[in-house]
């Protein structure tokens, strides 16, 4: 997305109630939008979701610094398992 070349990038998480996505407009400005909710079964489970989208939230000058931060925490707190486990 820093060169634009891709319009859009997402965050695959482990977490199944837990999807993140960026989209780059042609001006350079990126909207965050996903959902969330909680996880399990029961009741409520599957009735609450959040969905959000925040628009021109930042621009594609901002990617550099946020990578070099996803990256710290991902050394910081490593993967432990996968999504079969």
């Amino acid at each position: 997305m820093y060169d634009g070349a891709r319009k859009e990038a997402s965050f695959e998480t482990m977490a199944p109630w837990l999807r993140v996505t960026l989209e780059l407009d042609t001006l350079g400005h990126i909207t965050v939008g996903g959902e969330a909710g909680p996880e399990g079964s029961g009741k409520i489970f599957g009735q609450v979701r959040l969905d959000f989208q925040l628009k021109d939230v930042m621009d594609q000058t901002y990617l550099p610094q946020l990578i070099a931060q996803l990256n710290e925490i991902e050394r910081e707190f490593p993967i432990i398992g996968s999504p079969k486990e």
